[in-house]
């Protein structure tokens, strides 16, 4: 590194404190003015290592040399920096706090180690030193679903080639495929800091924030992309998601729209503004999205389904069960399917077929209430009332504050003569949801057997007044 940078730093600690060069927001105040605006490489190296912690490090240990190789390894493993970048880096620091040199052997050692490396990578590569050669056999590996394979590619890349953008925005999305969420955005952040008009690393960068729930973040990268490439198909179609997990539909519908427009011949796009269009009920339009986009993609399971659930929603059951059947031959691991199928059964009375499919559901996604509480139903509408009190158990477990449960189960202990559990759970339920006019109901009936007149007469007076519609015989 630089003599004249180094210097820099040691009169910055000795004028302002070591802790000048330990918090990150404050060294970088300190460096602009201290160097003037140059430096610019050994700054951002430094501020770098202060943002993974090296300089605390450094500042809190007792073995200088053991602290020396693993805060390289941090550099080298977390921030892809080379191997005598990275001891450079650290040996500045460790001078600059501790006064700690770092001997040649072990200078020797880390860089050695790092030629092992690229040399190991180069091996791999057989045919080529250049980085795009790296680059093509990760993106390989992507396709293949090897994405420890492309990681490993994707860091030769770098390592031959360290402001390679391509090959941090392939990196971040091999981090990404594997939900390793943190190491996507450093290498997103990598790309954006190589190249800060690359649409397609801030596009990159919003899908991750995206998957995190991060929606706002998400779409503040997905604008900039927009920005930089107004026909970037993928930033409008994510920010669509975006905006939908934030139930902004319109908003949604509008990007997928475009998104269409930029390609009409992908499904993705139809598919994703057909359910939009089904979560607002527009029935009318939701079909013709996804009559087109099983037509663009006939092996679609997604579209198949929703378009299933829209027949359902619109009771026309057989047809959502045919669509259903076909999202589960092709994706037999499709909670969504198998659970709106049970849903279409239960409404024909076929409570056998629709138990089938529920109990599947559960086997998919043991942590879901719903399917929990519509097999808990069907059990009551078939009068088994033990099987139907486990299972709204269940998702009362996973669900505590639903009223309808509550007084779901409820029925099921009245059913069963055990009236103090239903009345309790017909009192959580009026709890939960003071407005629930069917627990009224329900306990006023519950009074009504126990000879409590009054209170059954008031609960009456307020299931009415609530719009409950008594059956004859209640």
């Amino acid at each position: 590194m630089n003599p004249d940078f180094i210097a820099i730093l040691q009169k910055l600690v000795s004028e302002q404190g070591k802790e000048a060069l330990i918090h990150p927001a404050k060294c970088k105040a300190f460096l602009t003015d201290y160097t003037c605006g140059e430096y610019k490489k050994e700054t951002r190296l430094v501020l770098q290592a202060l943002e993974a912690g090296v300089a605390k490090a450094i500042d809190c240990t007792d073995d200088l040399e053991i602290c020396w190789k693993q805060q390289v390894r941090t550099l080298r493993e977390d921030y892809f920096l080379a191997a005598d970048v990275a001891a450079d880096v650290v040996s500045v620091l460790l001078l600059t706090l501790r006064g700690y040199t770092a001997s040649p052997e072990l200078r020797s050692e880390i860089q050695g180690y790092g030629q092992q490396n690229e040399a190991a990578g180069k091996g791999a590569g057989a045919d080529s030193d250049d980085s795009s050669a790296y680059i093509k056999r990760g993106e390989a590996c992507l396709d293949q679903g090897n994405y420890d394979g492309a990681i490993k590619e994707f860091l030769g890349a770098i390592r031959l080639k360290p402001d390679n953008c391509l090959a941090y925005i392939k990196l971040g999305t091999a981090y990404q495929c594997q939900e390793q969420y943190d190491m996507a955005i450093k290498s997103f952040n990598e790309a954006l800091r190589i190249d800060p008009n690359s649409a397609t690393a801030h596009a990159g960068r919003g899908e991750v924030y995206r998957q995190q729930g991060e929606y706002d973040k998400a779409i503040r990268d997905f604008n900039e992309a927009i920005k930089l490439d107004p026909d970037s198909w993928f930033a409008y179609v994510h920010r669509g998601e975006a905006y939908q997990g934030k139930e902004e539909y319109d908003r949604a519908i509008r990007d997928f729209g475009d998104a269409i427009r930029l390609d009409l011949d992908n499904a993705f796009g139809y598919d994703s503004r057909g359910e939009l269009y089904r979560i607002q009920e527009r029935y009318d339009l939701a079909m013709k999205d996804f009559n087109v986009a099983i037509r663009l993609d006939p092996n679609s399971a997604t579209a198949h389904a929703r378009r299933g659930e829209v027949y359902r929603q619109q009771e026309d059951y057989d047809k959502a069960i045919r669509d259903f059947n076909e999202a589960i031959k092709l994706d037999p691991d499709y909670y969504f399917a198998y659970f709106n199928r049970g849903e279409a059964y239960w409404h024909q009375d076929e409570y056998d077929r629709a138990i089938k499919d529920f109990s599947e559901a559960i086997k998919l996604e043991p942590d879901n209430d719903s399917a929990y509480f519509s097999r808990g139903l069907t059990y009551l509408q078939q009068e088994e009332y033990g099987r139907a009190v486990k299972d709204f158990s269940d998702s009362i477990r996973l669900d505590p504050d639903s009223a309808v449960v509550r007084s779901c189960r409820g029925q099921a202990y009245y059913e069963q003569g055990e009236y103090d559990r239903a009345l309790n759970d017909f009192d959580e339920a009026i709890k939960i949801d003071p407005e629930y006019a069917e627990a009224y109901a329900s306990r006023a009936l519950l009074y009504e057997e126990l000879g409590k007149m009054w209170r059954a007469k008031a609960d009456r007076k307020k299931a009415d007044k609530l719009g409950y519609e008594w059956e004859e015989d209640e």
